[in-house]
């Protein structure tokens, strides 16, 4: 069983791998699985930095890429930070394709869509998530044994409230 532990994002030391080999009974370790590892914390904890950090040191990882119906923040771009949809081509992938994990956050949905996900996994891809704890929660359900949680804390609230503010989040989302 893989484990989820909290890391603080000041550090910038992802955990190692350590645990991701299974073993079969007669002792022979198996190849490493691969696994969507996730990097959870609030709005503003330090998961899109880390991701952005962690990506050119793993060459066994690649980013996930959630989809949302919110606007772009100033140098996010389209199919990397996110997939930016409309309310209705977001509501069409949920529901003819599915989505591992969705949900509404401040008025607008993020999901991460099923299919690109299963045939990375599949084809032996390991994927990296930069989400909130609930859609963690709901994504380690949707794939059982192929899901490895970081938990990230800020330095303190005023830091976190600092971060919000400085990109430009409303004090609505700010509050919440």
């Amino acid at each position: 069983m893989m484990s989820d532990r909290w890391i603080n994002p000041n550090d910038i030391v992802i955990p190692s791998y350590d645990g991701m080999t299974q073993r079969r009974n007669d002792g022979d370790v198996m190849a490493r699985q691969r696994v969507a590892l996730v990097l959870v914390s609030p709005s503003g904890g330090g998961k899109t930095t880390i991701m952005r950090r962690l990506m050119p040191t793993e060459d066994n990882l690649v980013a996930g890429v959630s989809m949302t119906t919110r606007r772009p923040r100033p140098g996010e771009l389209d199919a990397v930070d996110y997939t930016f949809r409309t309310q209705e081509k977001f509501d069409h992938v949920a529901r003819h394709e599915g989505m591992l994990e969705n949900a509404t956050i401040h008025g607008h949905s993020y999901g991460i869509p099923r299919v690109p996900v299963e045939a990375a996994l599949a084809a032996g891809i390991g994927l990296a998530f930069a989400i909130d704890w609930q859609g963690h929660r709901l994504l380690k359900r949707a794939l059982p044994g192929d899901v490895v949680g970081r938990y990230l804390t800020p330095p303190s609230v005023e830091e976190l409230d600092r971060r919000l503010r400085m990109r430009g989040d409303a004090d609505e989302v700010i509050r919440a």
